[in-house]
């Protein structure tokens, strides 16, 4: 009788360490017309809707979602916000003391949002890079 739970715990064991699959990770970077996006925000939305949808911002042409987000792999509708320096200073405004210069953003894109599609791999770090241009039109 021992033996037999033996061969059960075993099989047990077996069974849940082949059902436990390692959580995708995701990261990447984005560029804008060959130089990496500043900053943003970029949102991993299910095709199929049937999962959450996960997102992390973008810092410097990079991001990377948090290990704590729901990541599940199948294939996702990307969408990409961002904004980059123009290389101009511009008044900071309130709150800011009088004559205090900031660096001046122009928005990508202008109106609405970059849509890609890309599909993430179960168990594994998935290396997502974005190439976007301004040129070409967004949704």
């Amino acid at each position: 009788m021992r033996r037999f739970w033996c061969l059960i715990g075993v099989w047990g064991l077996s069974v849940f360490l082949t059902g436990c699959e390692a959580s995708p990770r995701v990261q990447g970077t984005v560029t804008l017309d060959g130089k990496p996006l500043d900053q943003g925000s970029i949102n991993f939305e299910p095709v199929d809707r049937n999962r959450p949808s996960f997102g992390a911002t973008i810092s410097n042409g990079r991001y990377q979602v948090s290990a704590s987000s729901p990541v599940t792999a199948g294939k996702f509708q990307v969408q990409i916000r961002g904004s980059i320096k123009t290389g101009r200073q511009v008044p900071a405004g309130p709150p800011s003391p009088p004559g205090t210069m900031t660096d001046e953003f122009r928005y990508y894109p202008a109106e609405g949002v970059e849509v890609r599609e890309a599909e993430i791999l179960p168990g594994q770090v998935n290396e997502l890079n974005f190439e976007l241009n301004s040129s070409a039109k967004s949704r």
